[in-house]
């Protein structure tokens, strides 16, 4: 008889957290594990490629932070289905599902770190220790979110299970040099419209390169609430001509096939889908060296790795991979056999598979001695 796994996320929008769940329902032995999935906030294409694939999915409206018939309608799906493994995706679908689990469930709780989160609160880190100190387990993408959540959360770092995220590479010739001239080449960002994405310095940086490059064309697939204020920002820069917004797009893997780099200038990351998409298609990447990046992009290996917010440096590295096509192909070929060894879905979700499967067996006085040693 399989296990019954709950999967609960806040939101069910295009993101990286959202990729990997549908890439573990792809991935996961049904024979040991029943996958189901609750979220609470907007949907998208992912929904239906669950269902599609036998995964329940169930949407539980929230409407307020504070919505109690929305906790109420959580526990009577929890206490109704009778779960063996809840593990939670984002910050309120700890909080919410592991509430609900205590108050209506017997589940074993997995608890996720899928960031570095320099943005909490004393009060959300106060939570997150809370949670985690009641987790079966605790599961990072990354060493650098796992580091920085122990240290901040107090909690001991051999508590918190490192699992790198795996995703289905594109099919792509990864040798193969574009026939055109540095000053005629692509860059390439994906990812949302956000803050935390720094979308201002990668258009700074780009600014710098237009002068010296005129001809160079910058691609910018995705969408999100800063949008407006970005086409402003490069209509102030002079180069709306060069930069080209293409919103929510299926198509990423031709916008891959069609790129020379591949260019992320975040505040923060966990450990990026986007960038190891890059990688697996055979494009070197320019990243700032924040979070996980550098645990994916090895600088002059693999890419090339900028402070973050410098966009003068972001802007020469990007010159230094324009002009120097002998480089640029060398750091893709490298770039693609990395992706290749490291990033495969079966992989991580194995890697899942046993954390869920140590959790199941793990006897009450295991779960009592834990909680007294994990912090």
């Amino acid at each position: 008889m399989p296990k019954r796994l709950l999967i609960i996320i806040d939101e069910m929008e295009v993101g990286g957290s959202q990729r990997n769940i549908v890439d573990m329902a792809r991935s996961m032995d049904s024979s040991s594990f029943s996958l189901s999935l609750v979220y609470f906030r907007t949907t998208s294409p992912y929904v239906d490629e669950l269902r599609q694939l036998g995964v329940d999915v169930t949407y539980i409206p929230k409407r307020w932070k504070l919505d109690p018939v929305f906790f109420i309608r959580l526990c009577k799906y929890v206490r109704k289905n009778d779960f063996d493994i809840i593990h939670a995706f984002s910050f309120s679908g700890e909080l919410w599902g592991w509430l609900a689990n205590s108050v209506a469930g017997n589940a074993r709780f997995v608890s996720t770190v899928h960031s570095v989160y320099e943005w909490y609160s004393p009060l959300q880190w106060a939570i997150k220790r809370w949670i985690a100190l009641g987790s079966a387990a605790v599961v990072a993408n990354s060493q650098a979110g796992a580091d920085y959540a122990a240290n901040r959360a107090g909690i001991r770092r051999e508590r918190i299970d490192v699992v790198r995220n795996g995703i289905v590479l594109p099919e792509l010739d990864a040798t193969k040099v574009k026939d055109r001239d540095g000053g005629a080449l692509r860059l390439l960002f994906v990812g949302r419209l956000v803050a935390h994405k720094n979308l201002e310095c990668l258009l700074r940086a780009f600014s710098r390169v237009v002068e010296r490059l005129p001809h160079t064309n910058l691609d910018v697939v995705g969408d999100g609430p800063l949008r407006t204020a970005l086409e402003a920002q490069v209509q102030q820069l002079g180069i709306v001509n060069r930069v080209h917004f293409h919103g929510e797009r299926n198509d990423v893997v031709s916008f891959l096939a069609n790129s020379d780099i591949f260019v992320i200038a975040s505040h923060r990351e966990g450990l990026s889908n986007a960038v190891m998409e890059a990688m697996g298609a055979g494009l070197p990447v320019v990243a700032s060296n924040v979070g996980g990046n550098p645990e994916l992009v090895v600088h002059e290996c693999t890419g090339m790795l900028f402070p973050p917010d410098d966009h003068e440096s972001l802007a020469q590295m990007l010159l230094e991979l324009l002009e120097n096509s002998e480089k640029r192909q060398r750091l893709a070929k490298e770039s693609r056999d990395v992706a290749r060894r490291f990033n495969d879905p079966r992989r991580m979700t194995a890697e899942l598979e046993g954390i869920y499967e140590r959790c199941i067996f793990e006897t009450d006085t295991d779960v009592i001695r834990r909680r007294n040693t994990t912090s």
